[in-house]
């Protein structure tokens, strides 16, 4: 006969072990997001650029360099994905970003900022916490009639926006309250069941924290069960790379492939 209680017990600390494992396993890897090979841009964040520079540039370093000189057609080629590849010079700026120490994760100067660890931690998790609240969250195909488009959610009534729009909202809102624009960037990932889907990742002085519109917490860009697919580096909003040596697993490829954002590709 099972005795109820050692069986409750015994559930509890599996339980436990499982998420201690969990935990373990994030605490394993890099503090900080792999820099990968060149990647394109998402389709969608090249044609906000298009629409909206001071979009485009939120988290640009100073004197960035212009978006036409980015996004400009390599041999008139489009990438596979429906993204403008990016030119070759992406090279030299992914080995100077690698020679940065993750040690040094505030590394490209800026002015007029928060510097204290502490009070940044406590403005993301605010900024996360109120935009999730505060925008209702429907895909662009429904608000809009358009099946991506990269854009701020607006204000009163009208905050309506999915996971890209939400991101951008929270890195314009945190820009606004001094958190430093280039310790800020986009990834993208896919989520089994979901799809594609975007968020932004605040750098702090202990790695990197995704702040995820479907996760009521910020946490570690490792702690989570999404596949990363592409990201920007900090400091240059136009320039994006894969995260090589990430968990990208065999359904990454579908993802890259075409699904859509928050779209199960099966």
């Amino acid at each position: 006969m099972i005795e109820p209680g050692r069986t409750v017990l015994s559930l509890t600390l599996s339980l436990a072990a499982l998420a201690a494992g969990g935990e373990a396993a994030a605490r394993a890897k890099p503090a900080y997001m792999p820099v990968g090979s060149a990647a394109d841009a998402p389709q969608g964040f090249v044609d906000m650029c298009a629409r909206d520079q001071a979009l485009c540039r939120l988290g640009a370093a100073p004197e960035p360099v212009p978006a036409a000189a980015k996004f400009e057609l390599v041999g008139g080629m489009i990438g596979a994905t429906g993204a403008i590849a990016l030119p070759p010079t992406v090279a030299a700026r992914q080995a100077e970003a690698a020679a940065l120490s993750p040690a040094q994760p505030d590394a490209v100067p800026a002015a007029g900022r928060i510097t204290d660890e502490k009070l940044l931690r406590r403005l993301a998790r605010r900024i996360n916490s109120q935009v999730n609240r505060s925008v209702v969250q429907i895909p662009d195909m429904v608000a809009t009639g358009i099946g991506e488009q990269w854009r701020r959610p607006g204000i009163g009534d009208e905050r309506f926006g999915d996971c890209e729009d939400l991101a951008i909202e929270k890195r314009a809102a945190l820009t606004d309250a001094g958190f430093p624009a280039e310790r800020m960037f986009y990834a993208v990932s896919f989520v089994r069941g979901y799809g594609l889907h975007t968020v932004l990742v605040a750098r702090l002085n202990d790695g990197d924290y995704v702040l995820d519109s479907m996760a009521a917490r910020m946490q570690r860009w490792s702690a989570g069960r999404q596949i990363w697919l592409r990201r920007q580096m900090p400091g240059d909003p136009l320039n994006w790379v894969r995260l090589d040596g990430a968990d990208t697993g065999p359904t990454a490829g579908l993802a890259a492939a075409g699904a859509q954002p928050g779209l199960n590709p099966s």
